[in-house]
């Protein structure tokens, strides 16, 4: 687990290592926040396709 989360801040581009100051760590938030967006948006529109592509068939 704690490689799959390594492997997320890579992707996203946020230090694993903690913030020292508030900025830091409200900046650190805003990246881990917009990163997360971004893997539902994907999944939500994986799914959209996927129930458009199932219903389509019957």
């Amino acid at each position: 687990m704690q490689d799959t989360i390594m492997q997320f801040f890579e992707v996203v581009g946020v230090s694993s290592s903690t913030p020292e100051t508030f900025v830091e760590l409200v900046t650190w938030f805003v990246f881990i926040f917009v990163g997360m967006m971004l893997v539902l948006s994907v999944f939500h529109v994986i799914g959209t396709i996927l129930s458009y592509f199932f219903s389509c068939k019957r």
